[in-house]
């Protein structure tokens, strides 16, 4: 600011204080405001007294002489700048000062200071923006601007003869023209017929005979005393000026502070056409709760007359247009189809080979479950592409081998429907030619009063037609699951071991009791006995030792239920397992009992188990009772004592999913005990049983403790993938103190890197740990972390009304995606 660069710039903002050092020195005049009749406030700004401390002289700090830019930010109502410094040497305030190189100047004026303009001289001003009253000086100042080529004027003026000696006085080289009058003032206002008349040149003479000659842009806002008709009068004389060297109007915007009269927008389309911009905008009424008075709605009324008109010949037009369309799309719909046609002749599905074909549909086929019968998949949807299609699937046994049937039951099905469903199945069955075949046979009961009997009391249809027609073909049974009632499944007590010859896997899940009441063994089901079953699946509540199985050949048991529910204890379990020596995979649900494992029972060996499911209760001894030295997976849920020296005969487990340990030492004696080979551990904490129960026993949390713990070198070097569940008592630093541990052991010998790590808190967070692990993320590393929010009481108001909405009175918590569950 103070070097002798010309392109200095030099800005300060009002208020000052004249009693104080004055930075313009005797160039700024400090007055008493006379609308308020107060002094002017004091204090300026902090950066204006640090700068110019002495800036009253001409031996001042601020050489005023080297300034080429000036910009003086004041409230209009402060006192005016009467006499902008052009040097050193000037002094005088009542003499006029000639401003030979400003080109830009924009003023806000307050009433009564605008006296000042008449004192300037600049010449060579380019650019002029005002905004206020300013009385009779404006006419006077613009006669001196010769080069002025854009004016904005914006403000009330006190008389006609000031606004229309602006006009008169402005320099002939004006291209840009924007005047603005305020709303609500009482003073005239600029804008009239006079300032249009002026503008507008006489018909087919020249513009040199109006105001500014040279425009080429004019903007006018909130008018009220110019009428449309002027508008348009304007445009066309300025646009069809005989004056060839004078420049062309480019552009016209309006904004009337009142309705549309006259809609002068057709009459201007070939001049803007021709490039010419033109701009209208009326009343900013039509958008509010505004109550025009009667006179207005003859007005309005009128002036939507000539709209209304045009609107019914465009709808007219619209009509014909749509007719016309509607003639071609018919057109195209015709020459489309022809081409289809055409392309599929070409297809190149139409030269695949009938047996390639054939793998493709097989490969159509659910590998998950059995086909449903429903045209929304395969393979009946298959036959209703085309005829080819549907000859080719009906030709393929192997498309048919496979069936899930819904039995109807219960009072909801009717005697139509279960014989409808019964012929299906025997046309799949037939189609299926002697392929072997997996089914499974599900019934459902559909009550329609609460009254009616559940579904093991409900008089069924023909309950068993179903079961006795499928044991017609139990000779190609390969897989086969039954989901029904007991009474249903005594249709296949007469089956024996000879008439499933090819039987693989048995699924049976019946409701309790059972045996029913007229079969009194399991061993009257002889094709349990069948010579290659190997999987057997069934429901812990209905399962019994005495299951005619041939145990030996068993890979895969699964007596899977409630653990209320289930009648298998551990002594039965160690029974069972001890027939099984080839078993591979074991699922099972242990009763909840306080009889022990009786004393010197011998340990069960399973040499081929590789995973292992159990869900038991406090009291269950089952696990220090088994040796499973290949054991590869192994699930966990209920607290059990012997964990610790069960896993310590894992060497080579590999994944561990355990829900609570009965006590602290048991959880730190497990991790302490894991295999090496160790990749993946999940720990899925469970809400505490209800009291007065047997299962109310304590449960001790995953807390911080057990995380470092897992987090020192020797523990699970290998381990990949982390799960921890429904969990408050690990805080978010120790997390994310266990995540940087594991992860700083990558570069270790024979040490694997966490690749993800999931954890469900039942609090809410106190700590983004993603943020710091942020080097950890965008290596790879897969964190999912959901907090939930403590359950609070439901005061909602649609509570006791009998059609609230469901999601007013559920609350909604947030829970673990379902993936976590794989």
């Amino acid at each position: 600011m103070y070097s002798e660069d010309r392109s200095c710039r030099f800005f300060i903002e009002f208020p000052y204080d004249p009693k104080t050092s004055n930075p313009f020195g005797a160039a700024v005049k400090g007055s008493r405001d006379s609308r308020r009749g107060v002094q002017t406030r004091s204090s300026p700004p902090t950066a204006a007294r640090q700068t110019f401390p002495h800036a009253t002289s001409r031996g001042g700090p601020l050489r005023w002489d080297l300034l080429t830019d000036l910009e003086v930010k004041t409230d209009p109502w402060e006192p005016a700048l009467h006499v902008v410094v052009v040097s050193s040497a000037s002094e005088l305030r009542d003499a006029p000062v000639e401003l030979l190189h400003l080109d830009a100047l924009e003023l806000s004026i307050g009433s009564g200071r605008s006296s000042f303009l008449k004192k300037l001289y600049v010449p060579n001003l380019s650019k002029f923006v005002i905004r206020g009253n300013t009385q009779d000086s404006l006419p006077q100042f613009s006669s001196s601007s010769i080069s002025l080529e854009s004016l904005d004027i914006e403000g009330p003026h006190y008389s006609k003869t000031s606004r229309l000696e602006v006009l008169r006085a402005v320099s002939t080289t004006m291209r840009h023209l924007i005047i603005r009058d305020c709303f609500g003032s009482s003073v005239a206002r600029f804008l009239d017929g006079g300032f249009m008349e002026m503008l507008t040149p006489a018909f087919h003479s020249s513009t040199s005979r109006c105001c500014c000659p040279s425009l080429e842009s004019l903007t006018v806002a909130c008018l009220h005393g110019i009428s449309d008709w002027a508008i348009e009068r304007f445009v066309v004389r300025r646009t069809s000026t005989t004056d060839l060297s004078a420049p062309s109007l480019k552009r016209v915007r309006s904004q009337f502070n009142r309705l549309m009269k006259l809609d002068i927008i057709p009459n201007l389309k070939s001049f803007m056409d021709a490039g010419l911009e033109v701009e209208m905008m009326y009343s900013i009424l039509r958008r509010t709760n505004y109550c025009p008075l009667d006179d207005e709605v003859l007005e309005i009324r009128s002036l939507l007359a000539e709209p209304t008109r045009l609107l019914l010949v465009l709808d007219e037009e619209i009509s014909q247009l749509q007719k016309s369309i509607e003639k071609l799309t018919e057109k195209r719909q015709t020459l489309s189809g022809y081409i289809e046609e055409h392309k599929a002749l070409i297809s190149p599905i139409r030269r695949i080979p009938q047996d390639v074909l054939a793998e493709i549909f097989f490969a159509c086929l659910p590998t998950h479950r059995n086909c449903v019968m429903t045209t929304s998949e395969a393979p009946v949807l298959l036959g209703r592409i085309c005829s080819s299609w549907r000859a080719l699937s009906l030709a393929t046994p192997r498309l048919w081998a496979s069936l899930h049937v819904v039995q109807p039951g219960g009072s909801g099905a009717s005697n139509d429907t279960t014989t409808q469903r019964f012929e299906t199945m025997k046309l799949w069955l037939g189609r299926s030619g002697q392929c072997p075949l997996s089914i499974s046979v599900y019934t459902s009961y559909t009550h329609l009063f609460p009254e009616e009997p559940m579904p093991t009391q409900a008089q069924p249809l023909p309950i068993d037609l179903f079961l006795k027609e499928l044991s017609f073909h139990a000779k190609r049974w390969q897989h086969v699951s039954f989901s029904t009632t007991s009474d249903a499944f005594e249709a296949l007590a007469h089956l024996s071991a000879a008439d499933v010859p090819i039987l693989e896997s048995i699924t049976v899940r019946l409701p309790p009791p059972f045996p029913p009441h007229d079969v009194t063994e399991w061993t009257q089901f002889g094709m349990f006995a069948g010579p290659r079953i190997s999987k057997f699946l069934t429901s812990a509540s209905c399962f019994s030792p005495s299951i005619p199985l041939r145990w030996h050949l068993l890979t895969n048991l699964d007596i899977v239920g409630s653990i209320w529910e289930s009648r298998v204890d551990s002594e039965e379990a160690l029974e069972v397992l001890i027939r099984c020596p080839q078993l591979q995979r074991f699922k099972l649900t242990v009763k909840e009992t306080a009889d022990p494992v009786p004393s010197g029972y011998p340990p069960v060996e399973l040499p081929h188990l590789h995973s292992l499911e159990l869900d038991v209760g406090p009291h269950s001894h089952l696990l220090s009772h088994l040796r499973a030295p290949e054991l590869r997976k192994f699930v966990l849920r209920g607290p059990v004592e012997s964990l610790p020296s069960f896993l310590s005969l894992c060497p080579h487990l590999e994944r561990l999913d355990v829900g609570s340990y009965p006590t602290k030492s048991s959880l730190l004696e497990s991790l302490r005990v894991l295999s090496p080979a160790l990749r993946s551990l999940a720990f899925r904490g469970h809400a505490p049983p209800p009291e007065n129960t047997a299962l109310n026993v304590p449960r001790v949390p995953f807390d911080d403790d057990a995380l470092a713990a897992l987090g020192r070198r020797s523990c699970c070097p290998l381990l990949e993938e982390f799960t921890l569940m429904a969990t408050h008592t690990i805080s978010d630093r120790a997390l994310q103190q266990f995540v940087e541990t594991r992860m700083a052991m990558t570069d270790e010998v024979g040490a694997s890197s966490l690749k993800q790590v999931r954890v469900l808190f039942s609090r809410p967070m106190d700590l983004d740990i993603k943020t710091g692990l942020k080097p950890f993320l965008d290596a790879g590393l897969d964190i999912e972390t959901v907090y939930t929010i403590k359950s609070q009481a439901s005061f909602s108001p649609w509570l006791g009304v009998a059609d609230a909405p469901r999601h007013s009175l559920v609350p909604v918590y947030h829970a673990a995606p379902s993936h976590w569950y794989d």
